[in-house]
């Protein structure tokens, strides 16, 4: 009687055993499992040893696997029965790949007649007849005969990496069509040696041991107290170290197995290095690593556009100085391809800058790089969370880039390709090519289209230099009637509507330039709607009448970046599934980003609900007690939640429930003034690993996670608050961004605005169309001295002429005027003690009650800067007016950099922030008023909450209103008394 550990899969196809004297013998498998496999083929000459050691190698579709075995079971049929003897994880995820990952599979698991009582007795009948009949051991299945196979030698192949020579470039979109066409053989992704299929006549070298990996210092490059991976050695036996050769020198393997350096070839023409710190490419300040965080890495892009040539990783870091180097170190991957090591050194544990070449093959569009850590401080078995387990990396280490540009493609089906990329993680620029003397119309278009690449870019960032000529290279937006740009249409088909077409920078070949336009100022404008909103369905060609596109209209608070207040949002929702998930005992924070309207309002200023989730390990790995998740909002700390179940069950009892991985629950309080308009809710996982002895393992694939049907509960908020707010503005755009398509403000700008005062336009919306999430579809542009005085919408104002009569018409009303380039800044010191006590009897946030405001000088000089000044609108009582004002346009600029610097933002507030330099002075000094509306029973909490003055004014009118309500009614008793008393007698 046979018991069957794992199930077993019947597959039929065609396998190559490698015996250990290295002859190669063609099978074909009866059927595979977890254990092992069963296969059939001629029989040998040299019958196979018992218990011998062979290899499989077993084709999967692209990639052949060599598995080892042992031979359980050998017949003179031919059958050979084996048993898996992987060594390695890799080689068990290859068996089980195999075994249960192919299509065929499972195809016939469910190719079972129903169950049924009847049936089953049968089969229990049959089952025990079949027993009793002796013919049913005897049964052979017959042998497959298999046609030997002519083996032939063939070379092996040496893979030289070198550079594209000059010239190159120019036969590369030849080469292109004729591999999309078959032309050229197929090109292969690297994969490891040891995996790929056995030439036919040649025996398989053994894979090359730990000491036959050689490592060398190099101090001109590797810094001090690092060794670093230069290549396997191609020999069998172990070689002495071969000394790396220099980043800027290719190095290739001769035919003896040494590494020697390649000639360097020229490098492609245009070819330009890029350099990026960890810091720029958002990361972490220090990366560290130790048993409970081994990982550690970040995320980078690199542009189809581009062919990476060569690239360099200098590191900055350090090691454990009581770590052994032998067993200690960081690896490096980049894209799971192994870049190097650093090892530690007692005597120098800081390093950098620490050099390593990367090959430009391991790079792709997303790119993952990944520091690997590894510690021992004993060479026999110690604890493994000894605090002297760690290293670090610094974020000034760089990657250097060095890469060629393709000719684009002109293809406006890949829009927004090649002028934005989701995979770069950069800030984006994108230069505008405007005429100096734009109609308003042609400046809408292009603050839609800039809007448009700013919801895409969202956090990176994006700026739009407005130029008059096209740039000397690389990428840009043409925005205009055809009669404005007709020097940029030549030899293109007349404009009769609507156009898009992309063609190449005439001062670049390899630089796009996409060109908006059409006939009127009407036909530009559409085209610009077309292609914000309609660029997903565009065709591939160069050139298209824009499609008619009508936008749906908007509603206040409807933008798609901001959560709804109408019902609970799921946390699913907001960031994709891969970002709940952690790593690790210690994954660190899952960062979870929303955004809403800043004018919240509750019942006494209650608070919010968050309902989550997290899931955990068992508690046989981690010491559930001690592990815990942090939950914050805005970095401000709001609970902690430990991942034991809260349980009545005794602890004598509960050693023997079974232990299983729970989810714990738990709600959260979100307090009022803690949201605003970008949010971040944070999850800080930590798992404690229990208490263990030396020489015990650590689990280090543990994983948690947030459940994505966690919810954010907003619906208790209503939409109110005050003004002016100047933090409202710099952090959400509110507001203006009440309506996503900003179809109830205007944009105010010089009558001649000049390329400096159209970018600050373009960059503020920019800055508009990533907050909403949307473009700007319906916003207008007006001229300073064309502002009626029955203007009812929200109004921008960016100017840079401060004292022009009409920004002294914008202030008037307000202690704020300008003379020249000063800002000054006068009150009634007769009506100051009023407008004190009106402030405090007035409605504030507790935002602004609790922020610090400094006091305003008389005059003020905007050199350096630019004002930022926020009021109620002279022209309506129900709308903001912004203004925006400098000496300069690069003032302007300035002020725009400002509102989107993380480190900056927050010092903007109040109704009046000027910026001078790195520094922001904020005051207020203008009167409040209301946006929003509560419902009637809100109005209580309104007047008379966080206003203890209301509330004795209130009381001392309702107590007087009640002695004389009193007095009038005991008056009245006591004339009535008194007329009885009179009528008795």
């Amino acid at each position: 009687m046979q018991v069957r550990r794992s199930p077993r899969v019947n597959i039929s196809m065609p396998v190559t055993v490698r015996a250990e004297d290295g002859r190669l013998f063609d099978y074909v498998s009866e059927n595979f499992s977890y254990g092992g496999c069963l296969m059939h083929g001629a029989a040998t000459d040299v019958p196979f040893a018992k218990a011998g050691n062979v290899n499989v190698f077993v084709k999967d579709m692209a990639e052949t696997y060599n598995l080892p075995a042992s031979i359980v079971r050998v017949s003179e049929a031919g059958s050979l029965a084996l048993r898996w003897a992987p060594t390695t994880i890799l080689q068990e995820a290859q068996i089980i790949r195999v075994t249960f990952g192919r299509l065929d599979a499972w195809h016939n698991w469910a190719d079972y007649k129903p169950d049924s009582l009847l049936r089953s007795i049968i089969l229990i009948l049959r089952s025990i007849l079949d027993l009793l009949n002796p013919a049913t051991f005897h049964q052979r299945k017959p042998n497959t005969v298999l046609k030997g196979r002519v083996i032939q030698p063939v070379p092996q192949k040496t893979a030289v990496l070198v550079r594209p020579k000059a010239g190159m470039l120019q036969v590369l979109p030849y080469l292109l069509f004729a591999t999309a066409f078959g032309a050229v053989p197929q090109a292969c992704a690297q994969e490891n040696p040891a995996d790929l299929p056995l030439p036919s006549a040649v025996r398989a070298a053994p894979t090359p041991s730990a000491s036959a990996i050689a490592g060398s210092v190099d101090p001109g490059t590797t810094g001090q107290g690092a060794l670093h991976v230069v290549a396997p050695s191609k020999s069998q036996e172990p070689q002495a170290a071969v000394p790396a050769a220099p980043a800027s020198e290719p190095v290739i393997a001769d035919s003896s197995g040494n590494n020697v350096a390649a000639p360097v070839a020229p490098e492609l023409e245009n070819a330009r290095t890029t350099s990026w710190s960890f810091k720029q490419l958002r990361s972490a300040d220090t990366l560290i690593m130790t048993p409970w965080i081994p990982i550690q890495g970040l995320n980078f892009g690199v542009a189809p556009t581009e062919v990476v040539t060569a690239a360099t990783l200098s590191l900055h870091g350090s090691l454990s100085p009581d770590m052994l180097p032998a067993g200690s170190g960081v690896t490096i991957f980049l894209n799971d391809q192994f870049v190097g090591v650093i090892h530690p050194d007692k005597a120098n544990p800081q390093f950098g800058p620490l050099n390593f070449p990367v090959n430009p093959l391991f790079f792709k569009e997303r790119n993952v790089l990944t520091f690997h850590f590894a510690g021992q401080y004993t060479l026999s078995c110690g604890d493994q969370t000894s605090s002297v387990l760690w290293a670090k990396i610094l974020g000034q280490s760089t990657l250097s880039i060095t890469s060629a540009p393709l000719p684009p493609a002109r293809d406006l089906a890949a829009l927004p390709a090649p002028f934005f990329n989701d995979a770069i993680l950069t800030p984006l620029r994108v230069p505008f090519v405007l005429s100096r003397q734009s109609s308003q119309h042609t400046l809408e278009a292009s603050a839609v289209i800039a809007s448009w690449f700013g919801a895409l870019s969202n956090y990176r960032g994006a700026s739009f230099p407005v130029m008059a000529q096209m740039p000397p290279s690389g990428n840009a937006v043409l925005v205009g009637p055809a009669d404005a740009i007709g020097e940029y249409l030549a030899g293109e088909a007349p404009i009769n509507g609507p156009t898009i077409l992309e063609k190449l920078n005439p001062n670049d070949p390899f630089g796009a330039v996409l060109i908006v336009t059409g006939r009127t100022d009407e036909d530009v404008s559409s085209a610009a709607r077309s292609l914000v909103f309609g660029s997903s369905g565009f065709p591939h060609a160069s050139r298209i009448a824009a499609p008619a596109v009508t936008a749906a209209v908007r509603h206040p608070f409807d933008a798609p970046a901001f959560i709804t207040r109408t019902q609970p949002v799921r946390i699913g929702d907001l960031v994709s599934l891969s970002s709940l998930q952690g790593y690790g005992y210690v994954p660190g924070t899952i960062s979870v980003p929303f955004r809403t309207t800043p004018d919240i309002y509750t019942w006494r200023d209650r608070p919010l609900t968050m309902h989550f989730t997290v899931r955990g390990p068992l508690g046989t790995e981690i010491d559930k007690k001690r592990s815990h998740v942090d939950v914050s909002v805005n970095g401000i700390y709001l609970k902690s939640v430990s991942l034991a179940p809260p349980s009545d069950i005794p602890e004598w009892l509960r050693h023997f429930w079974p232990d299983a991985s729970r989810a714990q629950s738990a709600s959260v309080s979100i307090p009022v003034w803690t949201l605003y308009g970008a949010n971040t809710l944070g999850f800080y996982l930590e798992g404690r690993p229990l208490g263990r002895r030396d020489c015990s393992g650590m689990t280090q694939d543990l994983r948690m996670s947030i459940d994505p049907d966690s919810v954010i509960d907003l619906s208790r908020a209503y939409h109110y608050t005050t003004l002016p707010n100047l933090a409202y503005f710099a952090n959400s755009g509110f507001p203006f961004t009440r309506m996503a398509d900003l179809s109830d403000t205007a944009i105010v700008i010089p009558a001649s605005p000049n390329e400096g005062t159209d970018t600050a336009f373009l960059d503020l919306m920019g800055m508009m169309g990533a907050i909403t999430n949307y473009p700007v579809s319906g916003v207008s542009v007006l001229h300073s001295n064309a502002v009626a005085e029955n203007e009812t919408r929200n109004l921008i104002v960016m100017d840079t002429v401060t004292g022009s009569p009409a920004v002294e018409r914008f202030l008037r009303g307000t202690p704020y005027s300008f003379s020249g380039g000063t800002l000054n800044y006068t009150s009634s010191m007769l009506l100051e003690p009023f407008r004190l006590l009106s402030r405090s009897l007035s409605s504030a946030s507790p935002t602004e009650v609790a922020t610090p405001l400094r006091t305003l000088n008389a005059t003020t000089s905007l050199s350096d800067g630019g004002a930022i000044i926020e009021r109620r609108s002279p022209f309506s009582n129900d709308a903001t007016m912004l203004l925006m004002l400098s000496e300069n346009p690069q003032g302007l600029e300035r002020l725009v950099q400002t509102m989107r610097d993380p480190r900056m933002q927050p010092t903007i507030q109040g109704d009046l922030s000027i910026v001078n330099g790195s520094h922001v002075l904020a005051t207020r000094n203008l009167p409040t008023y209301a946006v929003g509306s509560l419902p009637f029973w809100f109005w209580p909490d309104l007047y008379l909450g966080d206003h203890p003055f209301r509330v004795i004014l209130l009381a001392v009118i309702g107590v007087g209103l009640g002695v004389l309500i009193l007095f009038r009614v005991l008056t009245s008793h006591a004339r009535r008394r008194a007329r009885e008393i009179q009528r008795d007698k």
